[in-house]
């Protein structure tokens, strides 16, 4: 059996039609959940500052991480400019939220390359908030599918990038230890 975006979707989203209840609280769970990790990365720096000893390279790796992710998945939206599923271009879903702005930015998810860019910053110095915090990046993608916002790759391809970025900053700091 072929893969079929549409069918996915289409079934998902009949799930949410038949429960309103269900269906008014993905955007509220994809708003709360995006405010999580803001907070949560707002935390680690609070940790970091006045209760942690950390060292100068904890706050390189808490700064460095996010924003090259950010920065990284920004410059790939720009240049891939795929269409959202719920745009004219794109698979012609009826989403259950519609996204304000740019319809030609689905991929990467930018939603989930930063939460997994935060989720990789917590795990050297606090990995139990970082498990707990996995278990929320796998939430939102789905709240995010669920909404019609996002492709399974673009989920997918985000979470990569933000891992990515992590894997080689980590990567590259364990090569410098080795070399000095």
């Amino acid at each position: 059996m072929a893969y079929s975006y549409k069918k996915l979707y289409e079934k998902s989203a009949a799930y949410f039609e038949a429960r309103p209840k269900a269906k008014k609280a993905l955007p509220v769970l994809d708003k709360l959940l995006t405010g999580a990790f803001g907070l949560t990365y707002i935390g680690l720096w609070l940790y970091a500052v006045f209760l942690g000893a950390f060292s100068p390279r904890d706050y390189i790796r808490i700064a460095f991480i996010p924003l090259l992710t950010l920065f990284l998945v920004s410059v790939l939206r720009a240049m891939i400019a795929r269409p959202r599923p719920y745009s004219e271009k794109g698979a012609g879903i009826t989403p259950l939220k519609k996204r304000k702005g740019n319809e030609d930015d689905s991929f990467p998810s930018r939603h989930l390359a930063c939460a997994m860019a935060i989720v990789l910053c917590f795990f050297p110095s606090l990995p139990i908030v970082g498990g707990g915090l996995t278990v929320l990046v796998l939430v939102l993608a789905w709240v995010r599918f669920a909404l019609g916002l996002h492709y399974p790759s673009d989920l997918l391809a985000g979470g990569a990038v933000g891992s990515m970025v992590a894997g080689l900053y980590y990567l590259f700091e364990f090569v410098f230890a080795m070399l000095a």
